[in-house]
């Protein structure tokens, strides 16, 4: 039997746990014990003797757990990563000439020297750095990447019929299907054949383009994926397709600029502007040599593409290890919930889950 207070001292009701309470209200207006106003505490030394008292719910919360996630391994199939270093390329495109240092800043007697030989270095080299990192995840991209390499079957080839020649709609488990039924609820579609849109999603998702930790130009390419072979080839197509939609836009650029000037150049009267269209137009006729010639414009590789030799998921010992200790925290919020619903009693025959008298 065991006097409960409140939060002021005064006693509200008398009565113990046995399987529920047996209360004498000495105050009809009193709140129950489990209202607000009334708490209890719980000591260590409690928790751990429920725990040896209910060590076998516990060692069974733990196994259920540690099996589960067997068996979620089970299923699991490996992801590699494979990286690969970019960096600004030493463009001639645009100013002229110049490499990567010209573009970020370089000296000023490197800039009067390549301004002398008619080599202007070229402030766009970030541009184009830029421009070669958006084209690497681009619609325009995925498109040459499915016609030249067949990708789209390659990455969704689970999804082709090769009979029927048709993409077909995969069979969800239970989650896909519980997802798919709240979607189609709402008139949200579930499914559409791949497209080159759903590859460059692919590539947007699986390609992160992030700094180098001490670098301010130089990038990391990473691709992650379950084959290490298809990864390599990946980035290794990426990078010659993007540097190729890179050089035709930017020489159907330099052409178009060039028949401009070709045609207005005549109808100039001012000689000081004619001299400076004299020099435009020289510029981008030199923009259009470098760029027939092939010339690494948008980015150049420093490193890669390589992949690690060890799959960066699923880990094993990672989650074997939340699992005995998520299975371990729930056996024990069980035997403590068990406890209390049983109304255990320690060695000194008081309720072990007391509720000590507080005062202000």
């Amino acid at each position: 039997e065991m006097c409960i207070r409140d939060r002021s001292g005064r006693a509200g009701y008398r009565g113990h746990w046995r399987g529920g309470w047996t209360l004498t209200a000495q105050d009809a207006g009193e709140q129950a014990p489990h209202a607000a106003g009334w708490y209890h505490e719980i000591s260590l030394t409690q928790v751990i003797a429920t725990a040896l008292r209910r060590w076998l719910l516990i060692l069974a919360t733990v196994v259920a757990a540690v099996l589960v996630t067997l068996n979620w391994l089970s299923g699991q199939s490996p992801v590699y990563s494979g990286i690969m270093l970019i960096s600004p390329a030493p463009d001639m495109v645009g100013g002229g000439g110049g490499g990567g240092g010209g573009a970020t800043g370089g000296g000023g007697a490197v800039s009067s020297l390549a301004t002398a030989l008619g080599l202007r270095p070229n402030s766009n080299a970030i541009n184009n750095f830029d421009r070669y990192q958006l084209t690497m995840t681009s619609t325009a991209l995925a498109r040459v990447l499915d016609e030249k390499y067949d990708l789209l079957h390659r990455i969704y080839g689970s999804q082709w019929d090769a009979a029927s020649k048709t993409w077909v709609k995969p069979k969800p488990g239970f989650v896909g299907r519980m997802k798919e039924a709240f979607l189609e609820r709402y008139g949200i579609p579930t499914w559409s054949p791949p497209t080159p849109q759903s590859l460059a999603g692919f590539l947007s998702s699986s390609l992160l383009v992030s700094p180098l930790e001490g670098f301010s130009v130089v990038r990391s390419g990473e691709i992650r994926h379950g084959d290490p072979a298809f990864i390599r080839e990946l980035l290794a197509l990426v990078d010659i397709e993007a540097e190729n939609l890179l050089r035709q836009s930017m020489l159907a650029e330099s052409k178009r600029k060039i028949d401009y000037l070709n045609d207005k150049i005549r109808d100039v009267k001012n000689i000081q502007l004619q001299a400076s269209m004299t020099d435009q137009l020289a510029q981008e006729e030199r923009s259009v040599m470098y760029l027939q010639a092939g010339v690494r414009i948008g980015a150049q590789v420093l490193e890669g593409p390589k992949v690690a030799p060890t799959p960066i998921s699923p880990k094993p010992i990672f989650a074997l290890g939340v699992a005995v200790f998520g299975g371990f925290l729930l056996g024990l919020m069980l035997a403590l919930a068990l406890e209390f619903i049983l109304g255990s009693r320690t060695r000194s025959s008081r309720p072990w889950w007391s509720l000590p008298r507080r005062r202000k």
